[in-house]
């Protein structure tokens, strides 16, 4: 219903919704926030923040060139990573669409009520160094002068990635917004997003588009510094790693072993807001990494690395991973029922599972442990923190049989391996950790 403003949403006891509108209320089973860059003033109604803000992006509209008036095809579009823009023919001139350093966040506390879909304030300053490099390396553009300057918002995620799927603790609501390519991305979005609706999920792994990827970590600092960054290496080459060594948004999440790990010359990536140590540079000076789809000079750190702990024995920190301590009456039952492997019936014994989607597929990854006090602690990956907390609550039985707490940051994960581990281990325990015991 256009030009009918949402006033209100609540949700009913039996999880539908509740929508007051200027025209009136509206009962509905699920909703789409699908506001662009509105949609966090829905959020706000349904007390939660989505991580996109909108960024400044101008491209400009030339006039009639005649060596493309006298062409009988189209141009094909030019995209330069390096300088950071795309060139395509528009009508018998060109479009520049450029991507700059710098990049200016609009309305970050906001959009203002009367925006419609008016136009900003051009701003040819900020783009006119890759505009004389254009015009050097595309000479007829020289012919053609400008004939337009459009200056508009578009919504930006921290990765640059839409936001498509299931709010985290919220059933019968999705979003579908974060789309900086537009109508372009829209048929795709529409279809798998009708799919998690009415399937329960997408015929395609979308995680990468799960808004479930970003925690509370993702707040609204993070989310325009990411956007910034994001907006500046728009066209650069995505080197493998690459994204997790950007600077900004750094240092929000750190294990009790950062320190310890940063004296030892670590090489940090940021995965799910944690700083977690890559690896280990020889020396402080080397303690950066280089980017290229070739061996980078992590190569030979890392094959020492594997080597110690193949011949000797390494540590390694797994502090980040989402952790929950899982107890009740029908706790055992319960795993059983979501895990393919036996679940562990004697006390210290660890088991490794996969739990299946309803189509027979690996939907994810847990080690499950049996405590002394018959609880059972779970580990997964840390990045799906958010999405395995839901699958496991919607799971969970009505009976309130089985309880689970997420105790992600209260426990520390070390992994002693190799084939000297028990020798080390020795040294802290009078245990004895032969086979036969």
């Amino acid at each position: 219903m256009r030009n009918n403003p949402v006033e209100a949403i609540e949700q009913q006891a039996n999880r539908r919704w509740k929508i007051t509108t200027a025209k009136g209320v509206i009962d509905a089973r699920v909703i789409v926030n699908a506001a662009g860059s509105r949609a966090n003033e829905i959020a706000r109604m349904m007390g939660h923040y989505l991580p996109i803000i909108s960024m400044e992006h101008q491209f400009i509209v030339m006039d009639n060139i005649q060596a493309i008036e006298e062409r009988a095809s189209m141009l094909p579009m030019l995209r330069d990573p390096d300088i950071s823009y795309y060139l395509r023919q528009e009508g018998k001139g060109l479009l520049l669409g450029p991507y700059e350093k710098g990049g200016v966040p609009w309305s970050v506390d906001g959009v203002p009520a009367g925006f419609g879909q008016e136009l900003l304030q051009p701003d040819l300053d900020r783009i006119e160094d890759i505009l004389c490099v254009v015009m050097e390396q595309v000479s007829i553009i020289a012919d053609g002068g400008i004939k337009t300057v459009v200056n508009g918002p578009i919504p930006y995620t921290p990765d640059g990635h839409p936001l498509v799927g299931p709010v985290h603790r919220v059933n019968n609501y999705f979003v579908c917004t974060g789309f900086n390519f537009g109508i372009v991305q829209g048929g795709g979005a529409g279809r798998f997003m009708a799919q998690w609706i009415i399937d329960g999920h997408p015929e395609l792994d979308l995680f990468e588009l799960d808004p479930r990827r970003f925690g509370v970590y993702a707040d609204h600092e993070y989310t325009v510094s990411k956007a910034i960054e994001v907006y500046a290496n728009q066209y650069q080459i995505g080197f493998p790693n690459e994204y997790a060594m950007r600077p900004s948004g750094r240092g929000l999440k750190k294990a009790p072993v950062y320190e310890l790990q940063q004296g030892k010359n670590a090489v940090f990536g940021a995965y799910y807001g944690w700083e977690r140590a890559s690896w280990f540079a020889p020396d402080h000076s080397t303690a950066s990494e280089d980017h290229s789809f070739r061996r980078g000079n992590w190569f030979d750190a890392i094959a020492t690395e594997c080597s110690k702990v193949q011949d000797s024995v390494g540590l390694l920190d797994l502090s980040p991973f989402t952790k929950f301590v899982i107890s009740g009456a029908s706790v055992l039952e319960w795993l059983e029922s979501l895990s393919p492997n036996r679940i562990p019936t004697r006390t210290g014994a660890i088991a490794l599972s996969h739990p299946l989607t309803e189509e027979g597929g690996v939907a994810w990854e847990f080690s499950i442990t049996l405590l002394e006090n018959s609880n059972y602690y779970m580990m997964a990956p840390a990045i799906d923190e958010l999405l395995i907390e839901d699958w496991l609550h919607k799971r969970l039985p009505q009976d309130s049989s089985v309880t689970l707490n997420n105790v992600t940051h209260q426990f520390g994960t070390l992994v002693l391996a190799g084939p000297d581990s028990r020798h080390v281990l020795g040294k802290l325990t009078h245990t004895d950790l032969s086979n036969d015991s």
